[in-house]
């Protein structure tokens, strides 16, 4: 897969978004790539959000404030009392976000931010049986009690819990499609 460059007087190139990124692809990766994309950018997706989640749970339980945490407790809250799968997952990003908000770190907020199209694809894709949104609450109910708590090292193991649920079954259900093959993603401008 590559971008297009175009260089005054020099011509019209591609350029390979592994070796030649630039921020705006990387944006244009997030915002356009969840359809179209193969294995190493959808695991490299994963990788990404599951190391921003898990760092981010520890510093809720270092930094976050008492408002901050009951915030979350309240998009639990939104969480619980929706069923819908298109509802329940934007409440459960809207958890997330806010998970990393109260971490204390901009940037990480602002790199999970940027994924909200990619992770909305994957998740309502998900979250479509009581089964899978019934798991989910009782996690995030484990991991809000450690946040609560402060606890740390249990806040990391909730948060990789919910992570590996997710990610495994997401691959296994993509993986009759494109997200398996080695066919490079498609770019839509």
């Amino acid at each position: 897969m590559g971008f297009v460059r175009i260089v005054p007087r020099q011509g019209t190139f591609v350029a390979d978004y592994k070796t030649q990124s630039t921020p705006q692809m990387l944006l244009s990766l997030m915002t356009h790539g969840a359809e179209d994309a193969n294995a190493e950018l959808f695991a490299s997706m994963m990788e990404t959000r599951r190391l921003l989640e898990t760092e981010c749970a520890r510093l809720v339980t270092e930094k976050a404030s008492d408002e901050e945490i009951q915030k979350l407790s309240a998009l639990l809250d939104e969480m619980r009392n929706t069923r819908e799968p298109a509802q329940f997952s934007a409440a459960n990003f809207r958890f997330h976000r806010a998970m990393l908000a109260a971490s204390g770190n901009i940037v990480y907020a602002m790199i999970f931010q940027s994924f909200e199209q990619v992770v909305l694809y994957y998740v309502t894709s998900y979250f479509t049986t009581p089964e899978r949104i019934s798991l989910s609450i009782v996690q995030h109910e484990q991991l809000m009690e450690a946040l609560k708590t402060r606890n740390a090292l249990l806040a990391k193991t909730e948060i990789e819990r919910i992570m590996e649920e997710g990610i495994s079954n997401l691959t296994r259900m993509f993986s009759p499609k494109e997200i398996q093959a080695k066919a490079p993603p498609k770019f839509r401008a």
